[in-house]
């Protein structure tokens, strides 16, 4: 039988023709390239992240992020900017060129948790791979374009590096260990800041319960590897940007973690109705495996410290992974339902050592599911936008705009989230402006600011905001002129009141 071997991570994983593993890798390829420039770009996410990229590709400075050619944006690292910037250099300005950073993180997610599986679930290692391609979120996580899947893709690299060191032979193996899991930790960082390091909770809490001596978690050359790889970048802006260390700390990690200036979410029950539709409906279909067992938690409950030790190790290890995060989740004031993302990576193998595929009919259903939710899946990320627009779709809002302007020098949004993805369609920068000043680091200016300038403009508001937009410029002399609509959205000129 032919074979073909694939080098990954330092280990060749031999598979042939007729293997699961090489099916999964295809499959899980087939999911993540399929239909990704089908849409146009949504805000607005999507938008800020490409506006972004193109913005570092445009000025040549790769050091600092701007939403505008005159306002830097240091809500996150750059490293997810970094690889849409590349792909586009490598792959022209498209929609499927900013998405396939993103489609290649799933496919490298894919191919670490097969490697885990290699260690935690040997009889079937390719399970937990095929288990996160065909599920629902991460399939829809590939195809929006954020920093979550490629933190996902480094946290996973990390443990997988953690658990190389936990089960390692000898010294040579777990010094090889402790380099993979830093380089993960280190490309987490760059890529999501503190967050990224959330893993090391559950790993400092399993290695308390292996036998003595602990392995080490961080030696010289791992430390010195994550001190190259994860703080130049900070170190470099931090002091060109008097200021920017105390942004970071207050606005962007305490002000997330216990207040809810970021609007995210952050009433009581946040969390449950945030992330509870994750846990349920994020590995369907085949978390039903993991659902069946709900109905038997309060009676183990009660027992759990029994239930605990009953436990294989390699459960125990994977629900630390997943219970103490997501505890923090929780707890925490700023929530968005992908925040679970990385999550959802111990869910996949919790969900795989539930299946028995060493028995025919449990291969075959497994290969069934596989297929027919990969089926459904390309189907509706083929038909949704043909069936249900999105309301923030800048493709299809640049098309109306480019009715009424032909070459506007700037488009500002007042008082309203930035639809940043028209950068890329109209081709001119975005701006945010409020009506008021305020201390809000996510507006560039205030709207007088702006109407002291003498510049082409296109002005976007809401038609809940319409109003008051006018009420404040006739107060002032000027007037809107509404030119379109579409959707929630009001676009026009702003004249003075004699013209």
């Amino acid at each position: 039988m032919s074979e073909l071997v694939v080098p990954v991570a330092a280990a060749n994983v031999r598979v042939t023709v007729r293997s699961p593993v090489l099916w999964t890798l295809l499959l899980a390829l087939l999911l993540a390239l399929s239909f990704q420039g089908e849409r146009g770009l949504w805000g607005p996410d999507e938008g800020r992240y490409s506006n972004i990229a193109l913005q570092m590709i445009e000025s040549g400075d790769w050091l600092t992020p701007r939403r505008h050619p005159e306002h830097a944006h240091f809500a996150k690292p750059p490293l997810t900017c970094w690889a849409m910037a590349a792909s586009v250099l490598a792959f022209g300005a498209n929609e499927a060129a900013l998405r396939l950073p993103n489609a290649l993180s799933l496919l490298a997610t894919v191919v670490l948790l097969m490697l885990l599986g290699r260690r935690l679930l040997p009889a079937a290692p390719w399970l937990p791979g095929l288990v996160f391609a065909t599920s629902l979120v991460p399939f829809v996580a590939a195809h929006l374009i954020n920093a979550d899947f490629l933190l996902t893709t480094f946290e996973t690299l990390a443990v997988y590096g953690y658990v190389r060191l936990w089960q390692a032979r000898d010294g040579a193996d777990a010094a090889v260990a402790r380099r993979w899991m830093w380089l993960g930790f280190a490309l987490a960082f760059l890529t999501k800041g503190p967050p990224g390091l959330l893993p090391l909770l559950p790993l400092l809490a399993h290695r308390r319960t292996l036998p003595q001596p602990h392995p080490a978690l961080l030696d010289r050359p791992s430390a010195t590897l994550f001190v190259l790889l994860a703080l130049p970048w900070y170190l470099v802006v931090v002091i060109a940007n008097p200021g920017l260390l105390g942004y970071f700390l207050g606005y962007e990690v305490y002000a997330r973690v216990f207040t809810a200036v970021h609007d995210r979410n952050g009433h009581w029950y946040g969390a449950i109705e945030v992330y509870l539709p994750v846990l349920l409906l994020g590995l369907m279909p085949w978390s039903w495996r993991l659902l069946r067992r709900l109905p038997a938690l309060p009676r183990r409950a009660a027992a759990w410290r029994d239930w605990w030790a009953a436990r294989a190790p390699e459960d125990r290890f994977l629900l630390l992974w997943l219970l103490l995060p997501l505890v923090v989740f929780c707890l925490a004031r700023s929530r968005l339902p992908l925040y679970l993302l990385p999550l959802l990576a111990p869910m996949a193998l919790l969900a795989a050592r539930r299946w028995r595929v060493q028995e025919a009919g449990e291969f075959r259903l497994a290969w069934r599911t596989a297929l027919l939710a990969a089926a459904l899946l390309l189907a509706l990320k083929a038909l949704l936008p043909l069936l249900l627009p999105h309301a923030k779709d800048t493709r299809a809002l640049a098309v109306e705009l480019r009715r009424h302007w032909t070459d506007p020098g700037e488009v500002v949004f007042v008082d309203e989230s930035a639809l940043y993805g028209l950068r890329f369609y109209l081709r001119v920068p975005v701006a945010r402006v409020s009506m008021t000043a305020r201390a809000d680091p996510t507006f560039d200016r205030t709207l007088a600011e702006v109407l002291g300038e003498a510049e082409r403009r296109l002005f976007i508001t809401t038609t809940e905001r319409l109003p008051r937009l006018r009420q404040t410029l006739s107060a002032d002399g000027w007037r809107f002129r509404e030119r379109t609509r579409f959707e929630r959205y009001v676009a026009g000129d702003i004249l003075r009141r004699r013209d």
